[in-house]
């Protein structure tokens, strides 16, 4: 099993209707297969906020992914 930590902030906390999350996943999983559980958990809207509007399949200046203290 693996522990994700989660802190939402504008404008994802918005949609999640909190800031701060832990989900625990059965298996590891790939960023891609993180993706579709954020669609499918959060729905379209949020999923949607991941990605830049103007520039095709680049993150939205939105998302930073720290993992063990190292930004992405």
């Amino acid at each position: 099993m693996i522990s994700l930590k989660f802190r939402f902030e504008p404008p994802f906390n918005e949609i999640t209707k909190g800031t701060n999350q832990i989900i625990n996943f059965e298996n590891e999983l790939t960023i891609k297969e993180l993706l579709e559980f954020f669609k499918e958990h959060f729905g379209e809207k949020f999923y949607e906020l991941l990605w830049d509007k103007k520039k095709r399949d680049e993150f939205s200046s939105f998302l930073s992914i720290i993992i063990n203290g190292r930004s992405y």
